[in-house]
């Protein structure tokens, strides 16, 4: 069996288009003995109505989202609010700004910073202290508890990406589960011990997982620096070349 992570834009499709009903064939009889997993920064439901538009039936990966479909079970990388209390606990006198994404609003922390003239805007709400669950948090702080910060993380195993750094503060983005593609790959990786891993991308972002892939694929019209990374480059998107590139793996 073979388990494939997709590229969405720029791989399986272009500018959202419609697959044509060869691809969609295609497609359908790989799903048939293997399984595959459209991993992308897009938004969770658009990817969604798109595969459903297309009777296409798979696993989905939106880390724009932070959300796993797996096997038609719905993961969100939501932080608890007891992490987050401890989180708030350890930083809360070294905040400049906060921001708690959740599904429809944004909770502002309201610290150091005055933020009320800034973000009058519709949905988000400024407070003292954190409510609620979030999908991720913005967070900065003052660079001296920095290396606090990220032990907690640690040991609370929440995932973090710097965005920003300078000598006086740190931002960082956190996210229970999904920061980045490479984290879907290990939060399947024992289920996909047994399965042989096919990788197929434009992006020279998404490297590190095809990295772990047994093949990997960088698709004729993607970037230089991932087609000169990987041998096979001959697929190109706009010949339905990411589900060729399946029918030639799979021999059918």
């Amino acid at each position: 069996m073979y388990y494939c992570f997709m590229d969405f834009d720029g791989t399986l499709t272009i500018n959202n288009k419609n697959l044509n009903k060869e691809a969609i064939n295609i497609i359908n009889k790989y799903l048939i003995n293997n399984e595959l997993c459209i991993i992308t920064e897009e938004n969770y439901d658009l990817i969604k109505k798109y595969l459903f538009t297309n009777n296409i039936k798979c696993d989905i990966a939106s880390i724009g989202s932070n959300t796993l479909l797996f096997h038609n079970q719905l993961i969100k990388g939501n932080i608890p609010l007891i992490k987050i209390k401890k989180i708030f606990n350890l930083c809360k006198d070294n905040i400049y700004t906060a921001y708690l994404e959740s599904i429809n609003k944004t909770q502002i922390i309201n610290y150091q910073e005055r933020l009320d003239s800034i973000y009058p805007k519709i949905n988000r709400e400024i407070i003292n202290n954190p409510k609620e669950k979030a999908n991720s948090i913005f967070l900065a702080i003052n660079n001296s508890i920095k290396n606090l910060l990220i032990n907690l993380l640690l040991e609370l195993k929440i995932a973090y990406k710097i965005l920003g750094e300078d000598k006086n503060r740190i931002i960082l983005r956190l996210s229970s589960n999904f920061n980045d593609k490479i984290d879907i790959y290990y939060y399947l990786e024992d289920y996909l011990k047994d399965k042989k891993i096919i990788g197929i991308s434009d992006s020279y972002t998404d490297i590190p997982i095809l990295d772990k892939c047994d093949i990997k694929i960088a698709m004729k019209n993607g970037d230089e620096i991932i087609k000169n990374k990987y041998e096979i480059t001959k697929y190109d998107v706009n010949n339905n070349g990411a589900l060729i590139a399946l029918k030639d793996i799979c021999k059918f």
